[in-house]
């Protein structure tokens, strides 16, 4: 495995703005395109060939009342809807209901007042997660689909919901990486590596990772966006901070109600 006390602390493409700014750009359909095909294993009349970024320019950073709106939306050519995003922490209740409300969101924005059911298009969200969802199961990548139990057939294939989680992705080597799944994963993981560093040779032979990873370092040799960047990674030390200190206050309260 790379070796993580050479890591610098600069952000990789897990860092969600990151994220969003190297494959959610108006000029990101390349290297999306590239990404969906080997994290689904889409080979044959199933590859994505053409693919639209349906969500806002995320370099002029909208933002709600819970930070930067950092949503990845594509259309492809066939008409499936796709939302991927990276989350690097949260509790599996939470995370389950937050992505299913956004892939449910996905299908049902697409329907415009008046208009038929038909033209509802199918709808796959991407969850990259940098923590373990379901600690039951040793995959790293898990599907779920509206399915009937006792009959054991799909519904539907209009919803589909994958989640990949990394710390499961445990390799070696980057040199024996095997599968264009297994670089593209290591390269999300361990991209912060690279920023100042030559990618290994089977990775830039993979279809689209160099470009990635230029990207990455243009975009991050913008002030703008390095500052936005910084910021965020500030409120969350904050954020840290605030709740470690909650917590330990709230310890010292316990025992001096023990004492008394």
């Amino acid at each position: 495995m790379a070796d993580r006390d050479e890591k610098m602390s600069l952000p990789g493409l897990l860092n969600d703005i990151m994220f969003k700014i190297v494959f959610g750009s108006p000029q990101s359909e390349a290297v999306l395109k590239c990404l969906l095909n080997a994290l689904l294993d889409l080979q044959g009349p199933d590859r994505v060939v053409d693919l639209e970024i349906l969500s806002p320019n995320p370099e002029k950073f909208y933002f709600d009342d819970k930070g930067p709106i950092l949503d990845l939306r594509a259309r492809d050519e066939k008409g499936t809807h796709y939302n991927v995003e990276v989350q690097l922490r949260g509790s599996d209740i939470d995370y389950v209901k937050r992505s299913l409300y956004y892939t449910t969101r996905l299908f049902s924005d697409q329907l415009k007042s008046g208009h038929d059911y038909h033209l509802l298009e199918r709808s796959l969200s991407i969850s990259i997660l940098d923590f373990v969802l379901f600690p039951e199961s040793h995959e790293l990548h898990s599907t779920f689909v509206l399915w009937e139990r006792a009959q054991e057939f799909q519904l539907t294939q209009d919803l589909e919901l994958h989640y990949l989680e990394l710390p499961k992705f445990a390799p070696d080597k980057p040199r024996l990486l095997q599968s264009r799944f297994e670089r593209w994963l290591y390269v999300l993981k361990f991209s912060d590596l690279y920023h100042n560093r030559e990618l290994p040779e089977n990775l830039k032979e993979e279809e689209g990772i160099e470009m990635a990873i230029d990207a990455m370092r243009k975009a991050y040799a913008k002030d703008e966006i390095r500052a936005v960047i910084e910021a965020q990674e500030k409120a969350k030390r904050d954020e840290t901070s605030r709740l470690s200190f909650a917590e330990r206050k709230g310890r010292q309260e316990g025992r001096g109600e023990v004492d008394r």
